[in-house]
């Protein structure tokens, strides 16, 4: 396995957020505010994109495989079908964006202003991603 400081240096502002976790910015979506954690466990590495970009994808991003990060798994092609809880802190970081996008749009309806096809589709995607992380997280 490539070893940690090698890992974390191919993102962008990163900062350790628990044991062996770090957050920073995912380099797959135009992200602002560090919503990719990271954790070293064992001899795997971890990765989840609270915006939901893939795993595969954030790894050809920055030049890795698979087997760069979970090197002693019996199959190659293994891909982690769950998702690893990260602090309370680290989700309600990730959610904080949404939150002002929601009151952003609340203030447009208020104002008799209708909402474009992308402002719903975005809010859709938020609220999918908040029922994701009730349903992981309760």
């Amino acid at each position: 396995m490539i070893n940690k400081s090698e890992i974390l240096a191919r993102f962008s502002k990163v900062y350790q957020s628990g044991a062996d976790q770090y957050q920073c910015l995912c380099p797959v979506h135009n992200d602002k505010n560090a919503s990719l954690g990271i954790k070293f466990q064992d001899d795997k590495v971890i990765m989840h994109c609270f915006a939901g970009c893939q795993t595969e994808d954030i790894l050809k991003s920055i030049g890795l495989t698979w087997n760069d990060i979970m090197p002693n798994s019996v199959d190659d092609d293994w891909k982690p079908s769950h998702r690893i809880k990260f602090n309370p802190y680290a989700v309600l970081k990730s959610m904080q964006d949404d939150y002002l996008y929601i009151m952003l749009s609340a203030i447009e309806i208020r104002k008799g202003n209708q909402l474009t096809e992308e402002d719903m589709d975005k809010l859709d995607k938020i609220a999918m991603k908040h029922k994701e992380i009730y349903e992981y997280l309760k």
